[in-house]
């Protein structure tokens, strides 16, 4: 079981998208990092490339760096089309068109949200 890879959450407080993705990666026992954010810091978690809460990143323990996966709907996406279904090339490769992802991460993130049972 590969478990160095796990979601990175960064949670503005009482932000209603936020608590969805912080309960449905709860609700499945999927591997998070929460880092959760006031109103008054949130400038600070904007970037170029997202300026909404939650940001959700695909994290692995022995790497600095991470990618981004987007907000709520992008991880409602993820879970709706890899969550306990039949894994197709087609699936993957719309993912990776979708989010510019290389195959490899993009594997480790349908096995994080399946528990695993892809190894």
């Amino acid at each position: 079981m590969n478990n160095n890879y796990y979601i990175d959450s960064i949670i503005l407080e009482n932000c209603p998208y936020s608590i969805k993705a912080e309960n449905l990666l709860k609700k499945h026992n999927i591997p998070i990092n929460i880092i959760t954010v006031d109103h008054d810091n949130k400038h600070k978690y904007k970037t170029s490339q997202i300026n909404s809460f939650p940001q959700l990143y695909l994290k692995n323990k022995l790497k600095k760096d991470s990618l981004l996966l987007g907000g709520y709907d992008d991880l409602n996406y993820v879970f709706t089309k890899f969550k306990n279904k039949q894994i197709t090339n087609k699936n993957i490769t719309q993912f990776m068109n979708k989010y510019k992802w290389a195959k490899k991460p993009t594997l480790r993130l349908i096995q994080l949200i399946n528990n695993n049972i892809y190894e």
